[in-house]
């Protein structure tokens, strides 16, 4: 198959005119490639360069030979690429319908008027038999607190979610955006070596993932941008979401939460509620009535970061002042996982149904705070809270406390329910 590539590339080059000494002093324009792999029901974009900016905007008219037949053995997006002015390259793509080794698509193009062709003035599209892959991130944008682990859902272009792969696949990561400093990228294993970014898709499965963590000692605020560089990995094409931005942060520690909190909601409570009821629990005394309840984070004189409750609400009935502490993470979500010493990755049900999939948790240590979480009696011990930072506000959720006089029926005293007895809310600042 080479061979037959190789022959037309080198008959369609001699079919194009050679030009004379005396323009040699001319820009020139070429094929980003000699060579393009299209996959089975996949695209291939077709770049055009030129060796220095358009002083206007710049057509380049494209010449398609080859045995394949335009519109029932590939499409393309147009005949002429266009170049903006100020800019040095353009861009076509081709979509595949049938191609085969019979059937390959040649390239050439006519130069503009005070241009010459380049080295590369021949470009063939050749088919491959393996068929293309859509890709996906399953966020569109996510906070690095410690690390991060990114994760690309496949589909096949023919097959769907039925896609199969019987091999592992390594997927380039392109990293680009003023955060790319602040940001290492964490091989998978200790065979997979750190180089340039790449997802790592196992063989059968439909889920790729790449890890990444903060610099040592990061505490600010950047951003990246990841991508699939398509361009190393021409058998991938964008789904619904071609990329995505991570909020780069650093650890958060105590010190960051400084201020006064109020409540303002628990997340999804009529949902919640509607869930007790079908256990025939009184949603009445759960305590999500918190109007008025607030909590202030303040450094003392020792450097500690205490916390404060005042003002109105059950969680009184919980909350006591207190010194806050980073701590190990403890009764995560069903399917969540460590993202460092002291962050998570997790979906609370009802926070998703609110329409926040994903939480990225820190976890601390009350050291004092009422376990019994009542009004008429206390077990005075320290306890493990949630506090995340988020773009509206302080998110909070509880970890373990005793059994509450409240929820009987969903109580299991052999695990902690963190959706059911989390009770996430959404405080904001004062």
């Amino acid at each position: 198959m080479i061979k037959r590539i190789l022959t037309i590339i080198a008959a369609t080059a001699a079919a194009i005119s050679s030009v004379s000494c005396s323009e040699d002093a001319k820009p020139t324009v070429e094929f980003g490639k000699s060579l393009y792999t299209i996959y089975s029901h996949g695209e291939a974009d077709v770049k055009i360069y030129l060796s220095e900016p358009a002083p206007a905007t710049l057509s380049v008219p494209l010449i398609l030979a080859g045995n394949a037949e335009e519109g029932t053995d590939y499409t393309i997006s147009s005949k002429t690429v266009s170049i903006a002015a100020g800019e040095t390259e353009g861009t076509v793509t081709v979509s595949d319908i049938s191609l085969s080794e019979e059937k390959q698509i040649s390239l050439s193009f006519t130069a503009p008027s005070g241009y010459i062709a380049g080295v590369r003035n021949v470009a063939v599209v050749a088919p491959d038999a393996q068929e293309a892959l859509v890709y996906s991130f399953q966020y569109q944008k996510a906070d690095v607190l410690e690390g991060y682990v990114a994760r690309i859902n496949i589909t096949g272009a023919v097959s769907g979610r039925d896609v199969v792969t019987s091999e592992d696949i390594a997927i380039p990561i392109s990293v680009s955006g003023e955060g790319s400093g602040d940001i290492v990228f964490m091989p998978e294993s200790k065979t997979q070596p750190l180089v340039s970014p790449c997802a790592i898709l196992p063989a059968g499965e439909t889920s790729a993932t790449i890890r990444f963590k903060a610099t040592d000692g990061f505490s600010g605020s950047s951003a990246v941008l990841l991508s699939v560089d398509t361009d190393q990995a021409p058998r991938f094409i964008p789904g619904d979401n071609e990329g995505m931005i991570l909020n780069i942060k650093g650890l958060q520690t105590p010190g960051k939460l400084i201020g006064t909190w109020a409540f303002k909601e628990i997340y999804d409570l009529e949902e919640m509620e509607l869930w007790f009821l079908e256990m025939e629990d009184d949603p009445d005394l759960l305590p999500t009535h918190n109007d008025g309840f607030t909590l202030t984070f303040a450094k003392e004189s020792d450097g500690s970061i205490s916390v404060t409750p005042s003002g109105s609400g059950d969680f009184n009935n919980f909350f006591r002042k207190a010194t806050v502490t980073l701590t190990s993470p403890v009764n995560m979500t069903a399917g969540g996982y460590l993202l460092g010493d002291y962050s998570t990755s997790e979906s609370n049900m009802f926070m998703a149904e609110a329409g926040i999939p994903e939480q990225i948790n820190t976890y601390y240590k009350l050291s004092s705070a009422n376990r019994a979480f009542s009004s008429s009696s206390e077990a005075i011990g320290p306890a493990t809270v949630v506090f995340a930072l988020l773009e509206d506000g302080l998110h909070v959720e509880f970890r373990d406390y005793e059994q509450p006089p409240f929820g009987e029926m969903w109580w299991d005293g052999t695990k902690f329910d963190p959706d059911m007895f989390g009770f996430a809310s959404l405080f904001v600042k004062k």
